[in-house]
């Protein structure tokens, strides 16, 4: 038991709380919704370097780039650009765009 006339104990104020700030309507950054699997664009660099794979382990050139699809070098084959087809170049080993 504490004897008489002793000092109480010394109380700790609470420590001081910011404000909270105000609400923005948006959701906090913390909270991230996961982003579908979407792989990005195939582009004429890809196709190039999906033929130039496919040459190291061919004889011959594919009979049409689906074959590059087909052998999971590339995800799909894109669709060219209006008025466009794709080729392959063969003396540059490329895929290029040509008029149909």
């Amino acid at each position: 038991q504490a004897a008489s006339g002793a000092a109480a104990p010394a109380v700790t104020p609470p420590a001081a709380v910011a404000p909270a700030a105000p609400a923005t309507g948006q959701p906090a950054e913390t909270t991230s919704t996961p982003k579908p699997n979407i792989p990005p664009p195939v582009t004429l660099e890809a196709l190039t370097a999906a033929l130039q794979t496919y040459m190291q382990v061919s004889s011959d050139y594919p009979k049409d780039l689906q074959v590059l699809v087909d052998r999971k070098l590339i995800p799909r084959l894109p669709a060219p650009p209006p008025g466009k087809k794709f080729a392959i170049d063969r003396q540059h080993v490329r895929v290029i765009l040509v008029d149909p």
